[in-house]
């Protein structure tokens, strides 16, 4: 498995340069070079998408708008472990 994560929602507080709309513009990348992996033959390449996932929980699970505590971060453990799993149907798609 090969996954690529974008980074989370920013709300720039620390660093002017950084926002949700460029970490926004980066997943699109990503995307991209998921696809090129998987023409070239890496069957399983996935995009875990940080920023959207992170912007639903932009109110009250950040205080300076880049780090993120335990609800965020558990999702986002929640979504790689699934996406790096295993499961019978998802094989017998393929």
């Amino acid at each position: 498995s090969l996954v690529l994560a974008t980074p989370t929602a920013l709300l720039a507080r620390r660093n002017p340069g950084m926002s949700t709309t460029k970490a926004l513009q980066l997943a699109s990348v990503l995307e991209r070079q998921a696809a090129d992996a998987r023409a070239a033959g890496v069957a399983d390449a996935r995009v875990l998408d940080l920023s959207n996932l992170t912007l639903a929980r932009f109110d009250d699970a950040t205080l300076d708008g880049v780090h993120y505590g335990q609800t965020a971060a558990t999702m986002g453990a929640t979504v790689l472990l699934n996406m790096l799993c295993r499961r019978p149907e998802r094989e017998q798609q393929n």
